[in-house]
């Protein structure tokens, strides 16, 4: 890794710890005072392109979710990013061994994954993903419900790179 992409790794994560951090306080704030809960629902039912309420739907408290999930959402794109920008390096695969079978089993298994880390989202109606009931108990929510999100954004980076890989330009091995 260069240091630039060593900065703009650090920077992606930190916005993933912040937008948990975030997340985690608008909850805890929604949870405790009524004006702070009606201003927030408020913004999550003006920002309708984020679907914070279809995500929310099996939830034991889908308003609480739905304000969590809102806030949490940056965490997908920042996760696909940083994990692009940790593993994006020069396309070195070893030429020699690069069969037909190896890059049709390589090119299918990004797409899979690819396919995975973005139906993540989309299956999520606000209920146990992990098997941990984040519906049930504000905890679980404020700990774990950004986790798929984070998962899913690793999958779409896995992805990402695997077929960048795959069709990108080689470049011989370098030294550092």
């Amino acid at each position: 890794m260069t240091d630039r992409e060593r900065v703009v790794y650090r920077l992606l994560v930190g916005v993933i710890i912040l937008t948990s951090v975030v997340a985690a306080m608008a909850t805890y704030l929604a949870s405790c005072n009524d004006s702070a809960w009606e201003s927030l629902n408020a913004v999550v039912d003006d920002v309708s392109i984020i679907p914070a309420r279809h995500w929310a739907l099996g939830s034991d408290f889908p308003d609480l979710t739905a304000i969590y999930f809102f806030w949490v959402c940056p965490v997908f794109p920042a996760s696909v990013a940083a994990f692009a920008t940790r593993l994006w390096t020069p396309n070195n695969i070893f030429r020699v061994g690069r069969t037909a079978s190896f890059e049709l089993k390589f090119g299918l298994g990004s797409l899979l994954m690819l396919a995975i880390g973005l139906s993540m989202l989309w299956s999520m109606d606000g209920e146990e993903v992990l098997g941990v009931p984040i519906g049930r108990r504000l905890a679980d929510l404020l700990m774990l419900g950004w986790l798929p999100f984070a998962m899913g954004g690793c999958a779409t980076g896995l992805g990402v790179i695997g077929l960048r890989r795959l069709f990108g330009p080689s470049t011989p091995m370098r030294e550092y």
